[in-house]
C-alpha cells in the first residue's frame, strides 16, 4: 500500500487530502507506538526471558495486556462504527485453514526474534537507540519480506508444498477462521469470546503486573494495544487500477 501511494503521489504530482491525513496520522500513531514500546520494553522473547530466568512477568505481562487491549478495541470499533474486517486481509477472516503455514511461519519467526535479540519491533526500538547491530537485523528482514512478497520466491520454494498442507473449511460450511465461526456461533458468540479472552489475559496481566505498581508497563501496554490496531487495519485506500 506504501508503495501505491508513493507512486500516485510522485507520479502525478498531488498529496490528496485523505492521502495526506491518512500518511499523517500513520506516523503519529507509529511514533506513539515507538514511544510506548520504548518505555515499557515491550518485547516477547525479553518477557521470556525474565520470565524463565528471574521469574519476573512483567515484560510478558505487558505482552499479554497489549493483546487483551488489542481484542477490546477491535470488538469495540466493529460494534461502533460497523466496520466490516472482512474487507481486510487477515488470515483469520479466509476460509483457508493454513495450519502447515502457520507452524512453519510461527517456528521460523520464533527462532528468528531469538537469533535477532527480538522482534522486528524491538529491533527497531534497539536501532533509535544506537544498537548497530538491530539495524543489520532490520536489513535482513526487511530483504527476506520483500523477496517472500514481492518476488516468485515463495511461489516457487514455497506455495507448492505449503499450499498441500490447508484446509478449505468450506467444505463443512465455515466461512471464516475465528472462533466463533469454528463452533458455529454467530456475531453475540463472536464478542462474548472476544471479551471471554480479552478478561483471561487481562486478568493474567494484572498477576503479574499489579495496576498501582507497575503504571507505567500498563500504559504501554494499554498504547500498544490502542494502535496497534489501528495500523494492523487494512484498507483500499491509495489503491488504483487494480494495484
Amino acid at each position: 500500500m506504501g508503495t501505491v501511494l508513493f507512486k500516485i503521489i510522485v507520479q502525478e504530482g498531488i498529496m490528496d487530502s485523505v492521502i495526506q491525513s491518512y500518511l499523517l496520522t500513520i506516523l503519529a500513531l507509529s511514533v506513539v507506538f515507538g514511544l510506548a514500546a520504548q518505555f515499557s520494553r515491550f518485547c516477547l522473547v525479553g518477557g521470556l526471558s525474565s520470565l524463565q530466568t528471574a521469574r519476573d512477568g512483567r515484560r510478558f505481562a505487558v505482552y499479554l495486556g497489549a493483546i487483551g487491549v488489542a481484542i477490546l478495541a477491535t470488538l469495540a470499533v466493529q460494534a461502533w462504527t460497523g466496520v466490516d474486517l472482512n474487507q481486510t486481509k487477515t488470515p483469520y477472516r479466509t476460509p483457508d485453514f493454513a495450519w502447515g503455514r502457520y507452524i512453519l511461519g510461527g517456528l521460523i519467526f520464533g527462532m528468528g526474534m531469538v537469533l535477532a535479540r527480538g522482534c522486528p519491533v524491538r529491533s527497531l526500538v534497539k536501532f533509535t537507540q544506537g544498537n548497530m547491530q538491530a539495524l543489520v537485523a532490520l536489513i535482513v528482514m526487511a530483504l527476506s519480506a520483500y523477496a517472500m512478497t514481492r518476488t516468485a520466491l515463495f511461489s516457487v520454494a514455497f506455495a507448492p508444498w505449503v499450499g498441500m498442507l490447508s484446509v478449505n473449511l468450506t467444505h463443512w460450511g465455515i466461512a471464516h477462521q475465528d472462533l466463533a465461526s469454528l463452533v458455529g456461533g454467530g456475531t453475540l458468540t463472536y464478542r462474548i469470546m472476544a471479551v471471554v479472552i480479552a478478561a483471561g489475559l487481562l486478568f493474567a496481566a494484572w498477576r503479574w503486573l499489579p495496576l498501582r505498581k507497575n503504571w507505567v508497563g500498563w500504559l504501554g501496554a494499554v498504547l500498544i494495544g490502542s494502535v496497534g490496531r489501528q495500523l494492523g487495519a487494512g484498507g483500499a485506500i491509495g489503491i488504483r487500477d487494480g494495484q
